[in-house]
């Protein structure tokens, strides 16, 4: 009776020839699932039609995998699509005329749905009615046979293709994310007109001077009051006890517009002509034998040195300032009259002033303004570092002359010394790289700054003294060589792991290519790319 066996979709070879040994029947009945393993593989046919001829055994296989039942035809086995004949499984092979050295097998296909068989239920009973042939449609001829040897060195062939092609062509790609630290330096420059070019040495670049004359006129209110009333006026007596050092006295000669001041008020007044005082005499009693002595007196008309009723005070005393003795003196008896305020605009000595002020400042703000849109590229302008000079104040009307507004023309000149970035950050890129520790390297980037502040400025010289700062980053100094020795042959994990493993890494990843690389290549074939953040 016909052995069957059932095999598992993913049954190796292996086992099936275990499988075959351990029947002890002849006549075996394997039931391929779609799919299987065994069907996949020319090879594998081959050597279990090789092991049934070793055992003596006749095969047939069964499977609705139609590629399979090909391939297996090929090889030589009976194949068949079911089991639902109950005859024994004897293919009948057709009558087909052959040519020397060629074997026809053949099969046909059974038209009704196949179903596919459970491998993983095991039978019970031979009761299974036996496999009716299948006729056959149409002849399959079968090549003969290629030796396994061939296959295996085709194998190893194509394997040491791949490792050549491995070798030779594996490169890796390794991107580091550097860690970076903040550093600032300061340091005096000097700029000169007349330098030529950048002195890293005495740290001088050169300055370029920019200037221009700017004039403008501008109205202005007048803001200054003036008294044009009256003015008061009236009598004073002039009193003279001067007295020579014999006890005699000097008449005392007095200019027109000599001024007396009121002792109490403070206000001013000028005589309006000259006047001679008498000298002090002496009257004396006959009969007594004593004498008085009896002022020279002399009477003076007045006015007051400003107009306003202010002026207009009562019987005073006053002394005379440009004497140089206080035994002349004046008194009145009588009120001031005469005096009365009247106010007007007038343009003063202040407005002028502060009108030339205040234009000059805006012609010195629109100025720097114009010779900033004038510097060229790259050029910078140092607050502080730019010389206003007022060449010209004029005014329309004069001070204290009667008048609600003025015009004030100004003209300045402006002049700077400007520097170019470029120069400036040359001399501190070098300065920097002197600065810094033996075990760092800059980063430089676009965010760097760089600030500049005056210190001095001579306008004369075209020279000036500035303070800069800048503001950078460092990175450690990686030795490439020594990184790619260190992960030359490692897997991509392993290489990762060490390079996140050293302090100045802040991440790395590999590319490898092909991508199916499983190791990094050799030192020569990797790449090392640095970043910062």
């Amino acid at each position: 009776m016909d052995r069957v066996i059932y095999l598992e979709p993913g049954e190796e070879i292996t086992s099936v020839l275990d499988k075959l040994k351990n029947a002890p029947e002849k006549s075996i009945i394997l039931v391929i699932p779609k799919g299987s393993v065994i069907l996949q593989s020319l090879v594998n046919l081959k050597l279990l039609s090789k092991r049934a001829a070793e055992l003596e055994k006749e095969i047939a296989l069964v499977t609705s995998d139609k590629t399979g039942r090909n391939l297996a035809s090929l090889v030589g086995f009976s194949v068949y699509s079911d089991l639902k004949d109950k005859g024994k499984i004897k293919p009948k092979a057709p009558k087909i005329p052959t040519a020397p050295g060629v074997v026809i097998k053949t099969y046909a296909p059974s038209l009704e749905r196949v179903e596919e068989p459970q491998p993983s239920r095991p039978p019970e009973k031979d009761s299974r009615p036996p496999i009716k042939p299948i006729k056959p449609s149409r002849p399959v001829i079968q090549f003969p046979s290629i030796p396994f040897g061939f296959w295996l060195a085709l194998f190893l062939g194509a394997g040491m293709v791949l490792a050549i092609f491995y070798f030779l062509l594996t490169k890796a790609e390794v991107l580091l994310q550097v860690k970076t630290e903040q550093f600032s330096q300061s340091t005096d420059i000097t700029v000169e007109q007349r330098a030529n070019q950048v002195d890293i040495d005495n740290r001088i670049i050169p300055g370029e001077v920019k200037e221009l004359e700017k004039e403008e006129t501008k109205k202005r209110e007048a803001t200054g009051k003036k008294n044009i009333g009256g003015k008061a006026s009236g009598t004073v007596v002039i009193t003279n006890n001067f007295k020579n050092p014999d006890g005699s006295g000097s008449e005392f000669p007095l200019k027109a517009n000599i001024e007396i001041k009121d002792k109490k008020t403070g206000k001013v007044f000028l005589t309006n002509s000259s006047v001679t005082v008498p000298p002090l005499t002496y009257s004396c009693d006959v009969t007594t034998g004593v004498c008085e002595p009896k002022p020279g007196t002399a009477s003076v008309k007045v006015t007051a040195a400003e107009p306003g009723e202010s002026y207009n005070i009562g019987p005073s005393q006053f002394s005379i300032p440009g004497l140089s003795t206080n035994s002349v003196f004046a008194s009145s008896s009588e009120n001031m009259t005469g005096g009365y305020d009247k106010f007007v605009s007038v343009v003063s000595e202040d407005d002028i002033k502060k009108a030339s002020e205040e234009v000059a400042k805006e012609l010195y703000n629109k100025g720097k303004e114009e010779l900033k849109s004038k510097l060229g590229k790259g050029q910078k302008l140092l607050e502080g570092a730019v010389k206003q000079e007022t060449l010209s104040a004029t005014s329309n009307v004069s001070a204290d002359t009667q008048a609600s507004e003025f015009e004030i023309r100004v003209r300045v000149k402006i002049s700077t010394l400007v520097v170019s970035e470029k120069d400036y950050r040359t001399l501190l890129s070098q300065f920097l790289e002197r600065a810094l520790p033996s075990d760092k390297r800059l980063v430089s980037s676009p965010s760097d700054s760089v600030e500049l502040s005056l210190i001095s400025y001579d306008s004369g010289s075209q020279t000036m003294k500035v303070k800069a700062t800048i503001n950078t980053k460092v990175a450690p100094k990686i030795n490439e060589d020594r990184l790619k020795e260190a992960i030359a042959q490692k897997s991509p994990a392993e290489a990762t792991a060490y390079l996140k493993s050293l302090s100045e890494i802040q991440d790395a990843r590999i590319k490898l290519w092909p991508a199916w690389a499983k190791r990094l290549p050799q030192a020569d074939k990797i790449k090392i790319k640095l970043t910062t953040l």
